[in-house]
This record gives C-alpha cells, sequence and structure tokens, in this order.
C-alpha cells in the first residue's frame, strides 16, 4: 500500500481543520501527519525573520527587513539565540492532534509528526554571505535546544519529524528506509 507523506504547510487555518481533512481523505495510507502550519508558520520559514531580527547581534545590511549581519563589534561566538517557538508550536498542536485522534479522525497507529526546517535553510536566506556561515551555529544550537525540549514533551512512540522519529540522542531522527519521505 503507498502512503502519503505532508511535508508540514496544509492551506488550513487551524491544526484542528487540517487533522479533520487530512484524517478524512487520506486515514488509510498515514504513518504520520504536521499540524499544518497554520497562522503565522504558513510561510515556512518566514516566521523565523522577527526572531533573527530580534537579536541584537545581528543586523540588517541596509534599509530593508534583509539580509541581515553580525552586528559591528560582535564576534560569531557571542552570538546567541534564545526560544526559535518551534517547541511553543509544537505543544499544543500535539494535544489538538491527540483530540482528533481520540475522537477517531485520524487512525490510532499514526504519529504526530513535527516538521523542522534545516538551520542552513532558515540562515542563508536572511543572512548575508560571509556572516552567515558565522551566524549558523549559534542557530543550530538553538534549534537542537528546541529539538530536546520537543523531545521531552512528546512520548517518542508518539513523534516523528519528516524523515523518522525524533531522538534525544539523534535530532535528525533517522528511520528505515521504509520510513523515509519520498
Amino acid at each position: 500500500m503507498a502512503n502519503v507523506h505532508f511535508v508540514g504547510s496544509v492551506a488550513l487555518d487551524t491544526p484542528e481543520e487540517v487533522f479533520a481533512a487530512i484524517g478524512q481523505h487520506c486515514a488509510p495510507y498515514l504513518k504520520r501527519v504536521p499540524d499544518g502550519e497554520p497562522g503565522g508558520r504558513r510561510l515556512w520559514i518566514s516566521w523565523q525573520m522577527p526572531v533573527l531580527r530580534a537579536n541584537p547581534s545581528l543586523a540588517p545590511v541596509g534599509e530593508g527587513l534583509v539580509p541581515l549581519k553580525l552586528a559591528d563589534g560582535v564576534a560569531p561566538e557571542q552570538l546567541h539565540f534564545g526560544e526559535l517557538g518551534y517547541y511553543r508550536e509544537a505543544r499544543p498542536s500535539y494535544e489538538d492532534f491527540l483530540r482528533a485522534r481520540d475522537a477517531g479522525q485520524i487512525p490510532p497507529d499514526v504519529r504526530f509528526q513535527v516538521s523542522l526546517p534545516t538551520p542552513l535553510a532558515v540562515v542563508m536566506p536572511f543572512c548575508r554571505q560571509p556572516d552567515a556561515q558565522q551566524i549558523l551555529p549559534a542557530y543550530e544550537r538553538a534549534m537542537l535546544r528546541e529539538v530536546e525540549r520537543i523531545c521531552a514533551a512528546i512520548p517518542h512512540h508518539e513523534s516523528r519529524d519528516s524523515v523518522g522519529p525524533l531522538h534525544r540522542n539523534d535530532p535528525v531522527g533517522r528511520s528505515s528506509a521504509d520510513d523515509a519521505a519520498v
């Protein structure tokens, strides 16, 4: 049997709508389901632009919102990002997922999918070179903290990223070939 894989964004307004629609139309073909990245997350990584711009160690290049660079006098090792927002979004979406599954909208063996971009995918479009390469390690550390918090909040047997199970010791979430996204 073929499976359906949703990468992340679904053009609906709430996780509840996403779970109901996906469950109604794709239930027999699901292994995992994301929350659809509703609201401000609808445009994939664009919701990270304010996170980057709010960091006092980064500064705009010119008058536009982007690109960003390291602020004058800031060494790359001084750069730190706090919360990126992925955990904050994943936790309530997981609760919505459980309610949808408990209501029979999603089959009982389907897992909750947390869709995360690579740090490279966020930093490169919004930061200029060569600064982007220096900004990347700090953003990556922040993303790994987000993954750690997600792993602590969502039971391993319930969670998947778009590649496989979320593991504390393997934040990439490697899985078997039959689970891989095609």
